[in-house]
């Protein structure tokens, strides 16, 4: 598994313990001493003292067992947070993503530092050129006066020494839709009115602050309790592990599903309907049509952009008719979708056919836990239905691709591609008019590359799109 970042190996770690103590019956009764196991007192702390590290291990457990880590009260042992999990019925559906308080390092809220290149110049271009007379010159240096700061940058701008250098909030300046706010502490607070569930937070906090409220113990539970779970995989998962497509589907079903199903299968399905929809769209005189089967690009049109929501597709998603095939198939069985992304995740806990979410890093962490090694997997029990326009679902263009297929010979599409929805993006999208956009046909990927670059995976975009690439060419 491909690694960003420490923090990101922290949280594999949390997952690969729960994994095991869940596997082994012990979570109850050994997850109070976690912390100490994972920062022991001879290791250098990484941040003030060993204390704090284990503190910060213990909040980012909670969101591992399936609780949002603000309902954490440091008096309760993790062993009941444990016996919580283990005893629920049914996953919490509230705060897919919450903010570890303790991990959270308060990053700066006024953006622009004054370094030691400041040489008090005479000029003092930034003094007289801030609009909020916000700096001073103290000690023979600049300083900024943080209450005054409105983050204007002319003081970056004018200093003529490069003294003055932008500092972001690593959240705040990925977050598309701005739905990261702070509170009188300058701890990160996510607005759920505003936040569409793309993940870039989650990817992009140095301090692994933001977690992802897991169904990694439900599921563990259920395998125990000799449940049916049928693993339905994203077309994503493809180009996650270096391995055969078979070996890899292989391996899923050999970690405790019952059957494993390719979401391609209803991709296809997705890219005849919105053919279909497209066609019939046109010919009633409506200017372009966007597509359906991004949920964080969908959240995003419903949220954020009034001009361009009811041109988004009625088509339903992959997953839906993936699941919705499947579940009419298998009444009594639980269905997990193996996910790359976080938006995925309020998908399913919306949807009516689907019972547990499985990322794709969870996934590999699991599969670590219990020793399976997809290379050496035999794969010969595995058979293939989904075609190879479903598996480019998960590239950027895949969709439009696919569904190019099923358009009538004499219908012209002019299609446009986002790839990677950013601040930038956002901005243009609600300045679209669609009746002069110059387009018809709009696919909209909120991970630059598709899928393939999901918060949730774990392989580089370039090495996953080449690996999905191989087993399309190859079939």
């Amino acid at each position: 598994m491909t690694y960003k970042n420490n923090a990101m190996i922290t949280r594999r770690e949390l997952l690969r313990q729960i994994s095991l103590l869940t596997m082994a019956g012990h979570l109850e009764e050994d997850i109070n001493r976690l912390p100490l196991i994972l920062r022991p007192r001879d290791n250098q702390p990484l941040r003030c003292c060993v204390y704090k590290d284990r503190a910060v291990v213990r909040s980012k457990l909670l969101p591992v067992l399936g609780i949002a880590a603000d309902k954490d009260d440091e008096f309760t042992p993790l062993s009941t947070y444990a016996e919580e999990a283990l005893n629920r019925e049914k996953p919490v559906n509230e705060h897919i993503l919450s903010v570890v308080d303790e991990a959270c390092r308060s990053c700066r809220q006024v953006n622009y530092t004054v370094t030691n290149v400041c040489k008090a110049c005479d000029g003092r271009f930034c003094e007289l050129n801030c609009p909020k007379n916000a700096i001073s010159m103290q000690n023979g240096k600049a300083e900024i006066d943080e209450a005054a700061c409105v983050n204007c940058g002319i003081c970056e701008k004018m200093c003529p020494f490069h003294a003055i250098v932008y500092q972001p909030v690593p959240c705040m300046e990925v977050c598309p839709v701005d739905a990261i706010d702070k509170d009188a502490e300058g701890h990160a607070i996510i607005n759920e009115e505003k936040c569409i569930l793309c993940g870039k937070c989650l990817e992009s906090c140095p301090f692994g602050a933001i977690m992802e409220r897991s169904h990694l113990v439900d599921i563990l539970k259920a395998m125990q309790n000799k449940k049916e779970l049928i693993a339905l995989v994203a077309p994503a998962l493809a180009g996650q592990f270096q391995a055969e497509w078979k070996q890899i589907l292989e391996a899923v079903q050999y970690a405790g599903f019952a059957k494993v199903v390719e979401v391609a299968e209803g991709a296809d399905t997705c890219a005849e309907n919105e053919a279909k929809e497209w066609e019939a769209l046109m010919k009633d005189g409506q200017p372009i049509m966007t597509t359906s089967c991004c949920a964080a690009y969908t959240n995003l049109a419903k949220k954020h952009l009034p001009n361009i929501s009811e041109y988004v597709s009625h088509t339903k998603t992959p997953l839906y008719y993936t699941a919705e095939k499947v579940r009419k198939e298998n009444p009594e069985a639980l269905l997990v979708f193996i996910s790359p992304c976080v938006a995925k995740r309020g998908e399913v806990e919306a949807s009516e056919f689907i019972d547990f979410n499985m990322s794709v890093e969870e996934l590999g962490t699991f599969m670590v836990a219990k020793g399976i090694e997809i290379s050496q997997i035999d794969a010969n029990n595995i058979k293939l239905h989904a075609s190879d326009d479903g598996r480019g679902f998960a590239m950027t263009g895949g969709v439009t691709e696919a569904v190019k297929k099923y358009l009538s010979d004499d219908t012209e599409i002019k299609a446009e591609l986002i790839n990677g929805i950013t601040k930038s993006e956002v901005k243009k999208l609600k300045r679209l008019k669609p009746e002069k956009a110059g387009f018809n046909f709009l696919e909209v990927m909120a991970c630059e590359g598709g899928c393939v670059n999901g918060c949730n995976t774990i392989a580089r975009c370039a090495v996953a799109t080449r690996q999905i690439q191989k087993i399309i060419k190859n079939k």
